[in-house]
């Protein structure tokens, strides 16, 4: 991997010396320029404000404006009353050189109340070089927060256009572009912040050779509520053997209640299959999620209820559970993913789907009203989203009743980085307090997943390789959701649902077909032994000498604290160095290092575990 840089940790936190780059204005040091700092607010007048060439509409204002750390920075105040056509609703800032400058890294700090900026460099060549919007950091408390985008420009081309036109970043930067376009989702009007932007020759000029985990506890992001030790670090997982999901170390288990299995003879229930799952998860201090779905032959033919009499029927089978779980650990999800064509056929409608969970939960309520309830987990990926569903399923009132509204959060195609589903949810989050205000539900996480077939080259998801990269991803989403704050969530799937290596929905479980536990099952409960009884303490904060993709949560136990520090961007690597009085496991468990030894800290291989013992 290129550009490594050295980490070395001491007792109790990560301080970061990193050197600080800019542009043409000033060096700050070898290798680093800055482009703006804003200490002067005449440096505003550096970038211009333009609006998209087909954003008929549009409107904005650039001025100066508090900036990062209070001292200076530019503000955009726009407005994108325009549609979205096909060319998109745009505005944007513009920072041109009056010579090319040199840089293969822009570092900025950003932060805007209705948009997710991208980015576009002009290099030597003239040809435009399109980047991504950045995943915000896991100390972010909504899509407002301040964080800092750090670009590879070879390495995070997302396309381009012009000049020599062969999607090579060639180095002397002729522009920077900031692009704000019109989020359906985020509204029109907001407001744009940057501030220390830069450019560093290489990314060892961005960051420092040395990181110390000696800053103090007041550096970390606490948690939003202090709940004490850990009891239940797995959480839950979706599959029907409560056995094997309670000795793998999980409380909670997620299994689909079948309509048509359930009431074979119309009128009568038989819950049978269930009531073991229930037992075995319960004996076990857990609890069970059993998803109610989906048609019947004898009242819907097998699609989706939409006629009063068909959910009227659908509701008696809704009772019927809640009749015979009442007293029992056991909650409800009304129905699976009802936003996707799968499983709302032939096209999903959250109208359709708003009245069935009405009467579902008027029904439930009826015989148990202490009934936890959720709302049919909605799926998002890539660039599907299911905030728009959710926001029409909202404006219909039938999520009033329910403890909490489901999500399935899956990372791009099953196979993405974890960390960048935080800002999918504060996405959400957005959306559902805009719609109910004081009244809004919590989301519930009641699936998400990887699969291991993608990981491999050649498909081949029963590959050592494939298989332990589900088990680095399992492990940070894991991680990620606890630095978070997500309460309840369960992992998809217990077992490979068949045996075949290269198809994707056979793979995303942690135990094979044959019942063998895979190295996600070994990480994961490697995991749950290493936290367990730890009380989480923070993660650490973003500042302007760490790398954003180096997280590091500390955990704290009785006589020692341990320190999983992991990275969630795969370019780099970092060597750290473990105190003298500390050590250090992989993620399996295994030690890799005693106290004053060199590791290399690497994307691929997951998170490590640096225990270190407690000041007194």
């Amino acid at each position: 991997m290129k550009n490594s840089y050295k980490l070395s940790l001491a007792i109790v936190w990560v301080v970061v010396t990193a050197i600080i780059w800019g542009g043409e204005t000033a060096k700050a040091a070898a290798g680093t320029t800055i482009v703006n700092d804003f200490s002067d607010p005449a440096q505003v007048s550096s970038w211009s404000f333009s609006v998209g060439a087909k954003s008929p509409g549009a409107s904005g204002q650039l001025v100066a404006g508090p900036g990062f750390g209070g001292s200076g920075g530019a503000t955009v105040n726009f407005n994108l009353g325009c549609e979205v056509l096909a060319g998109g609703c745009s505005v944007r800032i513009s920072r041109k050189f009056a010579s090319p400058t040199a840089g293969t890294v822009f570092d900025a700090w950003i932060r805007c109340t209705a948009c997710e900026p991208s980015f576009e460099v002009r290099d030597s060549t003239g040809q435009w070089l399109v980047y991504a919007a950045v995943s915000l950091p896991l100390t972010a408390k909504s899509l407002e927060s301040w964080h800092r985008v750090v670009l590879s420009l070879p390495d995070d081309i997302l396309r381009y256009r012009a000049g020599i036109n062969d999607g090579q970043f060639h180095d002397g930067i002729q522009e920077i572009r900031i692009i704000i376009k019109k989020d359906q989702l985020l509204g029109s009007n907001g407001i744009l912040e940057i501030d220390e932007v830069r450019l560093h020759d290489t990314m060892s000029d961005a960051f420092p050779s040395e990181i110390a985990l000696n800053a103090p506890i007041s550096e970390y992001e606490p948690p939003s509520q202090n709940l004490g030790p850990l009891t239940n670090v797995l959480k839950g997982i979706s599959g029907y053997d409560g056995i094997l999901a309670g000795d793998l170390g999980f409380r909670a288990i997620r299994s689909t209640l079948f309509w048509e299995k359930v009431e074979k003879v119309v009128g009568t229930y038989n819950f049978r299959s269930s009531d073991k799952i229930v037992h075995d998860i319960s004996v076990r201090g857990g609890r069970a999620l059993l998803v109610l779905g989906y048609g019947h032959p004898s009242y819907t033919g097998g699609r989706p209820p939409r006629s009063d009499a068909e959910i009227e029927a659908f509701a008696k089978f809704a009772a019927a559970a809640a009749t015979h779980y009442r007293g029992a650990p056991v909650d409800f999800e009304i129905w699976n993913e009802p936003s996707f064509p799968n499983f709302w056929k032939p096209s999903p409608s959250a109208e359709e789907y708003g009245r069935l969970l009405k009467r579902s939960i008027s029904a439930i309520r009826g015989v148990n009203p202490s009934a936890t309830i959720i709302t049919g987990g909605l799926p998002g990926w890539g660039g599907w989203e299911p905030w728009p569903y959710l926001r029409d399923l909202m404006r219909t009132k039938a999520v009033v009743g329910a403890n909490a509204l489901g999500v399935h959060p899956y990372t791009e195609h099953k196979v993405g980085d974890p960390e960048r589903r935080w800002r999918h949810l504060l996405r959400g989050r957005r959306v559902i307090e805009e719609e109910m205000g004081s009244q809004s539900l919590p989301l519930r996480i009641t699936e998400w997943g990887f699969t291991s077939s993608p990981f491999d080259p050649d498909g081949n998801g029963h590959s050592a390789q494939s298989r332990h990269a589900q088990a680095v991803m399992a492990t940070r989403s894991f991680l990620t959701w606890t630095v978070v704050g997500e309460q309840d969530y369960s992992f998809f799937q217990l077992i490979d649902s068949c045996d075949d290596a290269r198809n994707i929905e056979c793979n995303l479980g942690i135990v094979t077909f044959n019942q063998q536990e895979k190295p996600a099952a070994q990480a994961l409960k490697n995991l749950s032994s290493t936290l367990t009884s730890r009380t989480y303490k923070g993660v650490l904060r973003q500042n302007s000498t760490l790398p954003p993709w180096l997280n590091v949560a500390r955990f704290d136990g009785t006589s020692d604290v341990v320190f999983a520090v992991w990275l969630s961007a795969p370019n780099w690597n970092s060597t750290l160095r473990i105190p003298e009085s500390g050590s250090a496991r992989n993620m399996y468990g295994m030690p890799i290092a005693g106290g004053g030894s060199v590791v290399t800290l690497a994307y691929a291989d997951g998170p490590i575990y640096v225990s270190v013992p407690k000041e007194p």
